[in-house]
């Protein structure tokens, strides 16, 4: 009974450790690398994991990042459902791709006078969505006041 208890331990030990391992290539949005990150006003704003996803709707979908420190601070982007790969324009069809943007108690659109910019989508295979951004948003508030996102990278999976 007792060489079964150890040899059961030890089978037990084994299998856990062989399966938590994981394979090189594993750090896709589904493997747990999901990320979201850019450059807000030269501030980096980054969202890893289960605050960087995509969200499926009826017309579109939508790539969410939250500030996992503080959770009120959310960006994104909104593109078409029927999305591939290449590039949106804000500007020429904001209805096809915009952007929204909550930081520092301000709400922020592209589609508001004066916003700009694009998302690039790289790769999307139907569930993980690969790409990157830029965008010039303007405050609901005070339309004389924008925040600007530069270098913006994402790797998400639908939820």
């Amino acid at each position: 009974m007792k060489n079964l208890m150890i040899y059961s331990l030890a089978l037990l030990f084994t299998t856990s450790l062989f399966t938590s391992c994981k394979k090189d290539g594993d750090d896709d949005a589904q493997g747990g690398g999901a990320h979201f990150s850019v450059m807000m006003d030269d501030n980096p704003f980054v969202a890893e994991d289960l605050y960087a996803y995509a969200v499926d709707f009826d017309t579109h979908i939508n790539i969410y990042g939250v500030n996992s420190l503080n959770q009120e601070e959310v960006i994104y982007i909104s593109v078409q459902k029927e999305v591939v790969a290449g590039t949106y324009n804000f500007e020429t069809n904001p209805e096809a791709a915009f952007s929204l943007v909550s930081l520092d108690g301000h709400d922020y659109a592209t589609f508001l006078e004066g916003g700009s910019g694009q998302v690039t989508i790289e790769s999307f295979d139907g569930l993980n969505l690969k790409g990157t951004f830029s965008f010039i948003a303007v405050d609901y508030e005070d339309p004389a006041h924008t925040t600007v996102a530069t270098e913006g990278a994402f790797n998400v999976s639908i939820r």
